[in-house]
């Protein structure tokens, strides 16, 4: 963690992603977990609601997870590149 760093959370647990990847793609990985973590949380609330009609891993959801991965892969390597919006 940065010295100068000021926020009031500690992490837990620190990933160096940018030794990986370009720091130009931390936003869209970012956006990626994100978006996993909202749907499975949606998925989570779905199933205790109730557990007959939702599991929590079932293929709609897997299926729904890959669909938002590509569509975040697409805007952030595609679309934002292409268009700009000001």
């Amino acid at each position: 963690m940065d010295k100068n760093d000021k926020s009031i959370f500690n992490y837990i647990v620190e990933f160096n992603v940018t030794s990986k990847v370009g720091e130009e793609y931390l936003p869209m990985i970012e956006d990626i977990v994100k978006m996993v973590m909202l749907q499975f949380f949606i998925q989570l609330m779905l199933f205790v609601r109730n557990p007959y009609e939702h599991s929590v891993f079932d293929s709609h959801f897997l299926e729904i997870i890959i669909y938002l991965v590509l569509a975040l892969c697409v805007y952030w390597l595609l679309f934002k590149r292409l268009v700009k919006l000001t």
